[in-house]
């Protein structure tokens, strides 16, 4: 990760947003859970040295907008949000007897933004509910956070020609 640096040579803000899905198609209980992992982040940026601007909690996943001055703040938030939030949520299973153990997917999406972006995405991340009753987290991704992603390629007939769409 690269830190910007202003004119006069000195670090500038840079956001992060983070967005964390449940692994093994777990499901978060957003009314037993959500506050109490918002609160998770904002105590974990303050640790790291950051910022939460925004947190929204879904059932398949989470949203986690932080500026940061430093590379290291950043380097240390995402690791300690992630293991701080899982053993929250496990040691809340474990109350209602359930065993089977709460841990985030591999697949942690990370967005690196130019600071004048934070205001926008903390809007987008604050209206989440509103946004996914028109798009799944997957059209999210697609189209929101990687729209230059490359096109798969079309799958080609017998003769080698690209088959329509």
């Amino acid at each position: 990760m690269v830190m910007k640096r202003n004119m006069t040579g000195s670090a500038t803000m840079i956001g992060i947003h983070l967005i964390a899905i449940p692994g093994d198609n777990q499901v978060l209980d957003v009314e037993a859970v959500g506050r109490e992992i918002e609160h998770l982040a904002h105590t974990t940026a303050v640790i790291a040295g950051c910022t939460c601007s925004a947190v929204h909690v879904r059932p398949d996943h989470v949203h986690v907008l932080i500026a940061a001055a430093a590379e290291e703040s950043v380097g240390s938030f995402i690791p300690r949000f992630l293991d701080v939030t899982s053993q929250f949520i496990r040691s809340e299973q474990e109350k209602r007897g359930d065993t089977n153990g709460f841990f985030w997917d591999d697949g942690v999406h990370v967005t690196l933004l130019p600071p004048w972006h934070l205001e926008i995405l903390a809007s987008f991340v604050r209206d989440q509910d509103r946004f996914h009753e028109r798009k799944s987290l997957q059209e999210e991704i697609d189209e929101v956070f990687m729209p230059n992603a490359a096109e798969p390629p079309r799958p080609k007939s017998r003769n080698g020609t690209f088959r329509p769409s």
